[in-house]
């Protein structure tokens, strides 16, 4: 079961039930991923190479996307800023009470820069990718949907590509803590 983040009888900080969202879905989704035939879950592969990023206001210079459009807003600031890595992972939004799928950008310091929420988000959980690796991705998916979470492309980091993370990690934008 699932704690709610709002909930009277435990309250628990939003990175706290964002770690303990992802550890309950990895376990109720591993049989599912063994029924696909990938190596590991979407959750699994953010607990692997996954950081939590610390949320932050979206800086002046930048502009906010489309709500609901994150991984296109996520992709164009990192297209548009040479010095924004593109991270795909899970967040939870300012005021919501459970953690979803998100894109966000980070700048090198471990801060989640999110163009799509105007509130913000209060947790985010992720792993940042190559920009090479997210264009080229992207131009055989247009427009630019999960790169983690790729169907289209019959889960490629979910299978054999995952364990070569040479090939799409991007090393510089590792957020300020380590999944366990």
């Amino acid at each position: 079961m699932i704690i709610n983040i709002m909930s009277k009888q435990k309250r628990i900080s939003p990175q706290d039930f964002l770690l303990q969202y992802l550890h309950e879905l990895d376990a109720v989704m591993k049989d599912n991923a063994i029924r696909m035939g990938v190596n590991r879950t979407l959750y699994g592969f953010i607990f692997k190479y996954g950081w939590f990023y610390k949320p932050c206001r979206l800086p002046k210079k930048y502009e906010f996307g489309k709500l609901h459009g994150c991984f296109d807003n996520a992709f164009d600031l990192m297209l548009n800023h040479k010095i924004l890595t593109y991270c795909e992972g899970f967040a939870i939004a300012k005021g919501a009470t459970d953690a979803i799928e998100h894109a966000w950008v980070t700048d090198g310091t471990g801060r989640a820069i999110d163009p799509t929420w105007p509130m913000g988000g209060v947790a985010y959980a992720g792993v940042p990718l190559q920009k090479m690796y997210v264009v080229s991705t992207t131009v055989r998916n247009m427009p630019a949907e999960g790169f983690i979470d790729d169907g289209k492309n019959n889960y490629p980091l979910l299978r054999e590509l995952g364990d070569k993370p040479k090939e799409w990690l991007e090393e510089t934008g590792k957020g300020i803590i380590k999944l366990k």
